[in-house]
């Protein structure tokens, strides 16, 4: 071992007098270095060493001891290794090169860290080592404009404890700047340290400028082609505005060349950020696996995690780009913002919106995330798969901003927008009242939803695509709890295979906006069925839907508008509607159709559909049954004549004076009828119980020769009238008895046909009602709908009279 005394004459001798003799010998490169410490051996260095600038190559150890220290020179490691007591031990102009043997370099044995810049650059330089760089304790960083740090080192850094060791951003920069650049970006080790801005610890909120930490991108000059292995972020704490940032235009590139871009994986796990606005930001590059699990973000101000695709060019599709970015993880975060806050970021705000094939968002804890700045996209995360979205597990509580008409952002529980195939299961998304104060849409939390601001209250279940979608793609949503203090605008559906079920819905207020248009659907929607579906399949069942107040009457839990469907099978199967009022489902065109539901409240079901432009039967097996606690007769009836099968109602409490029991469309008569399919007959069986305790049976039996007469059969009375459902249109409405009252009983029960068919029009239409229920305290009835087998070798027509007389009582 050479000690730091005899070192320092022989090293005075030789750079004086005798150069390249003895121990101090000539390296066989250009220029010629020479050697300070030999191979297999080590250099103790115990005070202060001056080379005078000189480079040496240093083939052994390094040993500090005692405060030494060396100044002034550069010193070429060749496999040797620093050690020792080194803090600030090569501060005075020191730069190290070569290959050292030591796990890690230490930022502390070049800076004593108090001048912000020189700690940049030695750490610049200890990242060219190629050796991961370990932080002592927290360095204020800083830069001059545009004087970033280009390396095609990885960015490897290392600290004890996020809350001690770090750096401390102090410079902000333009988007095109950052204090690390490559054109093909850096691979990124950050572990155990704290990186935080000067606005964090100053008390600022951030604002438009970011501290970009890293930056490889095409925005304006700097033309970035990103090919990254690896990003990786373990048990960091990042406090205030920091972004990474990669991107890519796509211009001058071929699909190949643009496909050979990217970042392979991505970890950001077992951290900790605060005043977020975009960490991490992909633009219009492919990456491989991205997985975000077990962080905590607190008072976020944008989209954290940002990976848009969008202005590439044409030879670059949408499907190859999407199907370059395969799969991101988000798992077992907690978001939650302490405060409201405006946000930094244009268009979005939320942990995550993201572009590209898979997704899965697990397990997370989403809160109080309330955005004022007006005309942005509030959502816990908005993934569009082209492929798969998983949804497992969340909870997500108050997250929305102030939704405006004219920017056609609502607050959406979901969303789901752009996503081809979803799972969503186990969730629970709620909207409460405290958030309607926190956003200034109701004034105290005791004041009824009557008086929220319904001018800028847009609330959805889910958002959701509106664009046609192939057969194969589905929706499926099962055990989660969707609740919101009010519902205002519909959830677009537009996918051929939708399940929902063993979900609970709770809507405190379900409202009608002012000044809406007539167009659809109505206000009360909660699923809209709108875009074409060839094969498709919807199954709801055993779901709790709970409504406490609504602004009508009518509450239209899935809607249809365009006869541009066809579905296999309609089930709506063991579901609770509880509500005071009108349950509509809709029911398109289908091979098979059942719906077994209960209504625990005041009112009735309903069915509605497209009038259908087919001549088959709309539905042809179709299976109603529907048990109401208190029945109230609904303005549309829960049966469509163009429809096989039977409806049945079961009312525990009747509240009405009378039953609607059967629609009959003016289109479906006269223009989209399937006359091969005449005669059709119409069976009503009634079982009713009276106040007095009695119970009585009724039939009655309807029979179309034609779409323009109907035949009625009153079996208690022997009686065959026929009727015209549909007139012309100088015609007034009116309404007819098909059956009369039932003597036997002395009860003033009639079968009628009510029609408010005054112009030929598509929406006029007839109904079938059973009046007189005054006494009937419940009831259960049945209308059923087939057509008439004939018999091989019979005339239709002949058949149908011998039918009509033969039938009749005598």
């Amino acid at each position: 071992m050479i000690h730091f005394l005899h070192l320092l004459l022989y090293l005075k001798f030789l750079l004086v007098t005798v150069p390249n003799v003895g121990g101090l010998i000539s390296v066989e490169a250009e220029p010629k270095y020479q050697v300070l410490v030999e191979e297999s051996k080590s250099l103790v260095i115990d005070s202060s060493l001056d080379l005078y600038g000189k480079t040496y190559v240093v083939k052994g150890d390094l040993i500090f001891q005692n405060g030494g220290g060396v100044q002034n020179a550069v010193l070429i490691g060749e496999r040797g290794e620093i050690l020792g007591e080194c803090q600030s031990c090569m501060e005075g102009n020191v730069k190290l090169k070569g290959d050292w043997l030591n796990d890690k370099m230490h930022l502390s044995w070049m800076v004593s860290g108090d001048d912000p810049v020189d700690n940049f650059i030695k750490l610049g330089e200890l990242i060219e080592l190629g050796k991961p760089v370990h932080l002592d304790k927290l360095y204020p960083i800083a830069m001059s404009p545009n004087e970033g740090f280009a390396t095609l080192q990885d960015i490897r850094l290392t600290g004890k404890d996020p809350k001690t060791s770090g750096l401390i951003l102090m410079t902000k920069h333009h988007p095109t700047s950052a204090y690390f650049r490559s054109k093909a970006g850096n691979n990124l080790f950050f572990e155990n340290i704290g990186i935080i801005t000067e606005d964090y610890l100053k008390g600022q909120t951030p604002d438009e400028q970011y501290y970009r930490l890293a930056l490889s991108s095409t925005i304006r000059s700097f033309a970035g082609e990103p090919r990254i292995e690896q990003i990786k972020v373990n048990n960091c704490e990042i406090l205030g505005a920091v972004e990474l940032r990669y991107g890519h235009n796509g211009r001058n590139k071929s699909l190949k060349e643009f496909l050979d871009l990217g970042i392979k994986n991505i970890d950001i796990t077992n951290s900790h950020f605060e005043q977020p606005v975009v960490f991490l930001r992909i633009s219009n590059i492919p990456y491989g696996a991205i997985n975000i699990e077990s962080n905590s973000f607190k008072d976020i101000y944008g989209p954290v995690f940002f990976f848009p695709l969008s202005g590439l060019p044409g030879n670059i599709s949408n499907k190859s780009s999407y199907g370059a970015r395969d799969l991101v993880t988000v798992k077992n975060n907690t978001i939650e913002n302490s405060a409201l806050i405006e946000s930094i970021e244009n268009g979005y705000f939320g942990l995550v919106f993201a572009k590209g094939k898979n997704f899965r968002i697990e397990g997370n804890s989403f809160k109080n995330l309330l955005n004022l700045r007006p005309g942005i996209g509030n959502n816990a995360f908005y993934c569009s798969a082209s492929d798969s979205l998983w949804v497992y597990n969340n909870k997500v509580l108050n997250v929305g901003g102030l939704p405006s008409d004219e920017s056609g952002n609502t607050i959406s529980l979901l969303k789901l927008k752009g996503a081809r195939n979803v799972i969503a299961t186990g969730n629970v998304f709620i909207f409460d009242k405290e958030g309607l104060v926190k956003l200034g849409l109701l004034k105290r939390l005791g004041d009824p939803l009557e008086s929220i601001d319904r001018k800028n209250s847009y609330f959805r279940i889910i958002d959701s695509s509106i664009g046609g979608e192939d057969a194969s793609s589905s929706y499926i949503f099962k055990n989660n709890i969707f609740k919101t203090v009010v519902l205002s605008t519909y959830t677009h559906v537009s996918r051929a295979h939708f399940r929902f079920s063993n979900n609970q819905v709770h809507i405190g207020r379900v409202l009608t906006k002012p000044n809406k248009d007539s167009s659809f659907p109505p206000d009360q929607t909660v699923f809209y069925f709108r875009n074409a579906v060839i094969n498709g399949n919807l199954r709801v069942e055993n779901n709790e839907v709970e409504v406490g107040e609504m602004d009508r009457d009518t509450f239209f839990f899935t809607y249809d508008r365009n006869d541009n469907m066809e579905y296999d099978s309609l089930v709506y199967k063991d579901n609770t509607f509880k509500l005071n009022g009108f349950v509509s489902l809709n029911y398109p065109r289908s091979k098979y159709f059942l719906s077994q539901n209960e209504l625990i409240g005041n009112g009735s079901f309903t069915f509605n559909a497209a009038s259908s432009s087919q001549k088959n039967r709309s539905i042809k097996q179709f299976t109603s049954i529907q048990k109401i606690q208190q029945y109230t007769s609904s303005p549309l009836s829960p049966y469509f004549l163009k429809n096989f099968g039977s409806s049945t109602i079961i009312a525990k409490e009747n509240k009405d004076k009378s039953a609607n029991l059967l629609q009959i469309r003016f289109n479906d008569l006269h223009h989209y009828n399937d006359r091969d399919k005449l005669p059709i007959v119409v069976n009503i069986d009634a079982d009713l119980t009276f106040k007095d305790g009695r119970s009585e049976k009724l039939s009655f039996k309807l029979i179309f020769e034609s779409f323009k007469q109907m035949h009625a059969l009153d079996l208690d009375n022997s009686t065959v009238t026929t009727h015209q459902p549909t007139r012309r249109a100088a015609q007034l409405a009116r309404t007819v008895d098909l059956g009369r009252s039932v003597r036997q009983s002395n009860r003033n029960i009639k079968l009628k046909l009510s029609t408010s068919i005054n112009e030929f029009q598509q929406n006029n239409t007839s109904f079938l009602i059973l009046e007189g229920l005054d006494e009937v305290t419940s009831f259960e009835i049945k209308t059923a709908v087939n057509n008439l087998e004939v018999p091989n070798g019979r005339e239709k027509s002949t058949y149908f009279r011998y039918v009509l007389k033969e039938e009749a009582p005598r």
